[in-house]
């Protein structure tokens, strides 16, 4: 049972990460086009 909790948080985790990154590369990408 802990593992599967455990999944469910890996999960998210890696949802969020995913988020910050594409916020980051969003970001990145404005500032190229900026230029």
């Amino acid at each position: 049972m802990s593992g599967f909790l455990a999944c469910i948080l890996w999960e998210k985790n890696l949802y969020y990460y995913n988020i910050l990154i594409s916020k980051m590369y969003y970001k990145i990408i404005l500032k190229i086009r900026a230029y």
